[in-house]
């Protein structure tokens, strides 16, 4: 008996590896995608509930399709958190592509509050800090994707040179 599994043992990592191997037929390591928030309306609200629509522009640097089977964001500006939101609507994103994802969320009414709080303890030409965390769930892999995106947009009359 101990012979048997010790001759069936690399047989069995070989089909493992095998396994792994099929899950990125290219060869190439898998890099997350780059998502960047591209825009922003607001929707009609709901009772105090203020909702909004976002846009995501989703690029694949992978030589496979991204299966995109579903999308939770939260959106934080000056470390309060004012929007998020989620959807299962699935879409796909090509191999060394890029698609957009629209989805709509609500806005956190304790994190406004903090946001406008800040807000008025600031210069009007001070640069807003932004982070938009995303968790992308995809079919092709085990486990979701987790991307943060951190920049900074000016409101007031001095313009922002950072590109992010």
């Amino acid at each position: 008996m101990y012979k048997l599994i010790k001759g069936l043992l690399p047989a069995v990592a070989l089909v493992l590896l095998s396994a792994c191997a099929g899950l990125n037929p290219g060869g190439d390591p898998f890099e997350a995608p780059s998502i960047e928030l591209v825009g922003f309306k607001p929707l009609k609200s709901e009772g105090m509930e203020a909702r909004f629509g976002i846009t995501l522009r989703v690029v694949n640097p992978n030589a496979i399709p991204l299966d995109i089977e579903g999308v939770y964001y939260e959106l934080e500006v000056e470390g309060s958190k004012l929007l998020s939101g989620a959807d299962s609507a699935p879409i796909s994103i090509p191999a060394y592509g890029e698609g957009r994802v629209e989805l709509e969320g609500a806005a956190s009414m304790l994190g406004s509050l903090g946001f406008i709080r800040n807000m008025m303890e600031r210069p009007p030409e001070q640069e807003l800090k932004y982070e938009l965390k995303t968790k992308i769930s995809v079919a092709q892999l085990p486990r979701a994707i987790r991307v943060n995106k951190e920049g900074s947009v000016g409101l007031g009359t001095k313009s922002s040179s950072a590109a992010n």
